[in-house]
């Protein structure tokens, strides 16, 4: 593996590729600049304080997504870098067998995957999303996953010491918390679970472990952001270096905090998109996605044409489809695809579904002038097809959705990826929204079919 010389201060490691932009753009909010790769031996863009890597190992046998973590750690880590080990937030994937494989070589974990800001919780150590345990949610349904959401009892099970920091321990105060974690590190303990029910929790939690060695983290989006300003990383002015526990005065690279050639300096700008039509995608089968994604075609009307793929029949019987959607983008019309939910899909064939869906939309990819994916898989599948293997964090549409900047064959891609089960009902529209008003489309637009007359 060639993999770019990098001396990021954080490294985010995460199993998809929508996790891992929303990881990372939490760099971005502080001022930092910030990129996403779709595997470690990608070219990195140059001078990066936080770089996200997707390891795709959600779907992978527990061995080999554990491998993939430590290829990932070993390829991209440099003298001083810290590593955060992005789960989701729901648990799906190997979560605990992916930390497993770090403990020996990064130290301690400090396990808090919850995102209060998309409601996910850790209640006595167990996974809830609204209130209710997520292995009774459609988030576990629909991916087929047994048992239960029990954070402990999946790390004991990879034998892994384990210890349970409950809520009171949590709010306890930050000398009383970062005296616990430095007494469980003493006694042999490899991984502490953590509740949080809020944003104030997580940031003990990251403050009060800041300071440790030989440690990393384990957390979603929500422990991220946190994290990133207890250790001194806000380059924002006047911010970030006090209590840090590198104090943020320099970049492990060299670079002062002001010099900005890169991401962070391109939040809340339009740099990077180009005019052309918008491409929305939809490769999730979670509800959430399918309800913002109805809610775009009723607020767009005619300024967008929508098309549906369905999960079952031939490739042969969908190619129309991709030839359809490509001649509206050409035609200068912004499109969505969804993956239609008339049949229920097999959870198994996930990822089979993803990348059918990027074959088919392959063709229209060099005509868009951004893309909206929802699905960490469907964004990576997609990408991938348009020869994209690392992206520049630009800034955060609305939590955990991020904008992105890509170039393919040498022209810009405006990408902002989204989690399946993540958003309120208005997201993809403000995604639509916030490309569309970017890249204005002057051309005349010329009649298309539509999905009806495809049928």
């Amino acid at each position: 593996m060639n993999a770019p010389a990098i001396r990021a201060r954080l490294l985010i490691v995460a199993d998809d590729l929508s996790g891992a932009a929303d990881c990372a753009v939490a760099g971005t909010r502080l001022g930092l600049r910030s990129a996403v790769l779709l595997h470690a031996g990608a070219a990195c863009p140059a001078g990066q304080d936080v770089l996200a890597v997707d390891a795709d190992s959600r779907r992978a046998a527990p061995a080999e997504a554990a491998r993939r973590q430590l290829d990932a750690w070993q390829a991209l880590a440099g003298a001083g870098t810290r590593l955060y080990k992005k789960v989701d937030s729901t648990l799906r994937g190997n979560a605990a067998a992916e930390i497993a494989a770090l403990v020996p070589l990064a130290g301690l974990a400090i396990v808090a995957p919850a995102y209060p800001a998309t409601g996910r919780t850790t209640r006595d150590g167990r996974q809830w999303l609204h209130g209710v345990a997520v292995e009774k949610t459609e988030v576990w349904r629909n991916e087929g996953i047994p048992g239960r959401a029990d954070l402990g009892a999946m790390l004991r099970a990879q034998g892994l010491r384990t210890a349970l920091l409950p809520l009171e321990a949590i709010r306890a105060g930050r000398p009383a918390l970062a005296a616990r974690f430095a007494a469980l590190q003493a006694e042999g303990i490899q991984a502490v679970v953590c509740d949080a029910l809020g944003e104030d929790d997580l940031a003990h939690i990251a403050t009060a472990s800041a300071a440790l060695q030989r440690v990393f983290w384990a957390g979603s989006g929500g422990l991220a952001p946190a994290l990133m300003q207890a250790l001194g990383l806000d380059r924002r002015a006047g911010e970030g270096a006090d209590g840090g526990a590198d104090g943020g005065a320099e970049d492990t690279d060299g670079h002062d905090a002001d010099d900005h050639d890169g991401a962070g300096a391109a939040a809340g700008t339009d740099a990077g998109i180009v005019p052309g039509p918008v491409l929305t995608v939809v490769g999730s089968m979670s509800s959430i996605s399918h309800t913002q994604a109805a809610r775009l075609r009723d607020a767009a009307g005619d300024a967008l044409l929508a098309f549906e793929v369905p999960v079952d029949g031939p490739d042969e019987a969908v190619a129309p489809l991709g030839q359809a959607v490509a001649a509206a983008l050409r035609a200068r019309r912004d499109v969505l695809v969804t993956l239609s939910q008339a049949t229920r899909a097999d959870p198994a064939d996930g990822l089979r579904h993803c990348r059918r869906l990027a074959t088919l939309l392959a063709p229209g990819l060099p005509l868009a002038g951004a893309l909206v994916a929802t699905g960490g898989e469907t964004a990576r599948a997609l990408l991938a097809a348009a020869g994209i293997e690392a992206l520049r964090i630009a800034e955060e549409v609305e939590p955990g959705m991020p904008l992105l900047h890509a170039a393919r064959a040498g022209a810009p891609l405006a990408v902002v990826t989204k989690a399946g089960g993540f958003g309120t009902p208005g997201s993809l529209h403000a995604a639509w929204k916030r490309l569309s008003a970017a890249t204005p489309v002057d051309a005349p637009r010329a009649p298309i079919r539509t999905k009806e007359t495809l049928q």
